[in-house]
């Protein structure tokens, strides 16, 4: 039931954030399920961009253009929307994720 819930609070973190920004940034698709698959593939495609370039700040600069690309084509926003989307969302995500650990609320995956 634990491993469950912990899904569910990290998708949540995931993806909710991705939600809120689009619906802010006025993008024409902002459902729960179509944000799931932004991020997931969004995530994929930041992978990648880590494994073929070395350098850490070009590597992240790709990551963020490769985003914006998947969020313009899922979420239905222009190519700089859909950067401030990412970028909203990270920002969302690092003040949720401080608040919920400065709580001493913690998740299954921490003790792995």
């Amino acid at each position: 039931m634990e491993g469950i819930l912990t899904i569910g609070i990290v998708v949540c973190i995931a993806v909710l954030p991705v939600m809120f920004s689009a619906k802010f940034s006025k993008a024409k698709n902002t459902g729960f399920w179509i944000c799931f698959f932004a991020v997931i593939v969004a995530s994929i495609l930041g992978d990648f961009s880590s494994s073929f370039v070395s350098n850490e700040l070009l590597a992240g600069v790709v990551s963020i253009a490769a985003t914006g690309v998947v969020f313009s084509q899922m979420l239905g926003a222009k190519f700089i929307q859909s950067v401030v989307i990412a970028v909203l969302a990270y920002g969302i995500r690092l003040v949720t994720v401080n608040i919920l650990v400065g709580a001493g609320i913690e998740t299954q995956l921490m003790h792995v």
